[in-house]
């Protein structure tokens, strides 16, 4: 299931990026995997290593890192971040900036400061991908948290944590309305994609306003 699910989110991010006009193709073409973990996602670009694409990523788990920097050196670079920002890459870095099942578990004020950060280091041509926990996810919470994500289109809860990850990596739906309303203040929304990532997760593609 590791490898399937990682295979298909690798997938679906290259149709979505090709549907974009900014497909994962051409030497020089720098992609940034943002909460990389061990490589789930990133480990199905080998393609795309092969024709010349560089790949970074970065994650909290400092040992999740390590293991990407020993095993999957040949894509990139590896580095760990904290929390919040900021990330170690120059402004207008990378033409591709992608983040699978991550904002799904950050507070909103976290996911704030992180989108002004992707946004820094994305390039004024390039495309931001965030996965997101939608309609499909929501049918498996209870009432309670439906009201909450229908009331405020962003609502993140303590669903209990997961053991060996940090306290505040919890849980966190959106709608498309809050994303296209509030996210959309600050990059213009190229789609939004219901089921776009693994039939399970929202998938959202951005890009930075013009100047």
């Amino acid at each position: 299931m590791f490898e399937s699910i990682g295979r298909m989110a690798a997938d679906d991010l290259r149709r979505t990026a090709r549907a974009a006009g900014r497909p994962f193709t051409g030497s020089g073409v720098s992609v940034l995997d943002f909460g990389c973990g061990c490589g789930r996602v990133l480990r199905h670009f080998h393609e795309e290593v092969d024709r010349g694409v560089r790949f970074q990523g970065v994650d909290v788990d400092a040992e999740a890192v390590a293991w990407c920097a020993e095993n999957l050196g040949d894509y990139g670079r590896f580095d760990t971040v904290e929390r919040v920002p900021p990330a170690p890459f120059a402004d207008e870095t990378f033409d591709i900036v992608y983040a699978v099942s991550v904002f799904t578990h950050l507070m909103p004020e976290d996911q704030d400061r992180w989108l002004t950060e992707l946004g820094r280091m994305l390039k004024p041509s390039g495309i931001l991908m965030i996965s997101l926990l939608g309609k499909t996810a929501l049918q498996l919470a209870g009432p309670e948290v439906v009201a909450r994500v229908e009331e405020a289109g962003c609502y993140y809860f303590d669903d209990g944590g997961t053991g060996g990850l940090p306290s505040w990596y919890q849980s966190c739906f959106h709608t498309e309305g809050y994303v296209r309303e509030t996210w959309g203040r600050r990059f213009g929304v190229l789609g939004y994609i219901p089921n776009g990532l693994c039939r399970s997760q929202d998938l959202v593609v951005l890009t930075r306003l013009s100047e």
